[in-house]
């Protein structure tokens, strides 16, 4: 019961004070850049670039012969690193994934192929 109260409380203080809590369990796992975009429903620029988020707070970066990996943490609506910037959720779904990063990244679960 204590749990239950305390998670309520610390969920009402992050609304209060502006931050929204994201669900981030689809989170993990591997995914695809399937392109960019200036806005939120505009057309794509296409890109093939793949993400992978480990649920131990690693973010793996590849493209082409191209890889790069480093730690990443959730703060409130955004995915913080230190090596590769820091990305705004807009929506995390079952197969599909939007981060905002200079422009809108559109993302499909799974990797390039």
């Amino acid at each position: 019961m204590k749990k239950i109260l305390m998670t309520g409380v610390v969920a009402i203080l992050l609304l209060s004070n502006g931050v929204q809590a994201v669900d981030v369990t689809g989170l993990y796992g591997d995914w695809c850049m399937v392109g960019m975009s200036a806005e939120k429903e505009g057309d794509l620029i296409p890109d093939n670039p793949n993400y992978q988020f480990t649920k131990d707070g690693m973010l793996n970066y590849s493209t082409g012969f191209f890889k790069q990996s480093g730690k990443y943490e959730i703060a409130g609506e955004k995915i913080k690193t230190k090596e590769m910037g820091n990305y705004k959720i807009i929506n995390i779904g079952t197969d599909e994934m939007v981060l905002y990063y200079g422009g809108y990244m559109k993302f499909t679960k799974g990797k390039c192929k």
